[in-house]
């Protein structure tokens, strides 16, 4: 069997440090994983030498075997030759591929495809399909409301349903609707991030709801009740006189359903004075009249 150098499919020197061996796999894995080069099978064994490479040389206790006794061929474990002492000796050694998942979200975390298993290797049993990740945009009132929206994956039409109170860079999991299983394994899942429009009226933190909401300078002074449109619909408010802009009114149980515990935060009602936009002399004559009566405010 020919030997293997894993210090130079890795290129990097014997005495390469831990960081040093981690990045330069990195660097190889990104540049060869199958998920980059679909159907090049020279990419692939690349790929697998790479792997094979940085299992030994990542591992302290079997990088020191390997740099006692030479280069390791892991298709018969062979250890020969390596007393100098006229002997020939064999010993097998167990090799665990290990979970890559980490390594591999960390290489391919923008991609659409998340490897559970390093891929390229074939261990005849059944394995879970790889894990498949989308993205979703939803106006901001569907995701406080909820609802069911269409999601096209792989030219196939998916139902999502929205939870009531989702928040943006939430993940929805459809578990099966990812890649088919390798061998009889179950498929892979669907995770759909949710992406939210902002919206010109409302906004949210945490459970609690905030709208903004436009009164005239008569109401502004005088008070009164106004209709304010919600997302559960129209409620009356009652303005005390004198309402400045950026005055909070809060009213409980009226704000967003947190899934998990189902209970409702505050909606906070911020009011906003706007100018009437009309410039007749009746409207000059009477803002004249304010301004030579009411006294500029402490700044």
């Amino acid at each position: 069997m020919p030997k293997k150098d894993y210090y130079e499919i890795l290129g990097v020197s014997r005495n390469a440090t831990q960081e040093e061996i981690k990045k330069a796999y990195r660097r190889l894995a990104r540049k060869y994983h199958p998920d980059v080069n679909p159907g090049d099978k020279q990419a692939e064994e690349k790929f697998k030498e790479i792997q094979e490479a940085y299992e030994v040389l990542s591992d302290p206790e079997k990088r020191k075997k390997y740099d006692q006794f030479g280069t390791v061929d892991f298709e018969g474990f062979d250890f020969s030759n390596f007393t100098g002492d006229g002997h020939t000796y064999y010993k097998t050694y167990s090799f665990d591929f290990g979970d890559f998942s980490s390594i591999f979200e960390d290489l391919f975390g923008g991609a659409r495809r998340k490897s559970r298993q390093a891929s390229g290797f074939d261990f005849n049993i059944p394995q879970k399909g790889a894990d498949i990740e989308a993205e979703l945009e939803i106006d901001f009132i569907d995701s406080i409301k909820g609802g069911e929206k269409l999601i096209y994956v792989k030219g196939s039409p998916i139902k999502v349903k929205i939870p009531e109170g989702i928040k943006d860079g939430q993940k929805i999991r459809l578990a099966g609707k990812g890649e088919p299983g390798i061998n009889g394994g179950p498929n892979g899942d669907l995770y759909i991030k949710i992406k939210v429009r902002k919206d010109k009226n409302y906004y949210r933190e945490g459970d609690d709801l905030y709208i903004k909401v436009p009164i005239s300078i008569t109401e502004a002074y005088f008070g009164g009740v106004i209709e304010v449109n919600t997302i559960n619909g129209k409620i009356k408010l009652k303005l005390p006189p004198r309402t400045n802009s950026g005055k909070k009114f809060r009213i409980r149980g009226k704000g967003v359903k947190n899934p998990k515990t189902q209970v409702r935060g505050d909606l906070y009602i911020e009011t906003y004075i706007v100018l009437p936009e009309v410039d007749t002399p009746q409207f000059q004559q009477a803002m004249e009249m304010l301004r030579n009566v009411i006294p500029a405010p402490n700044r």
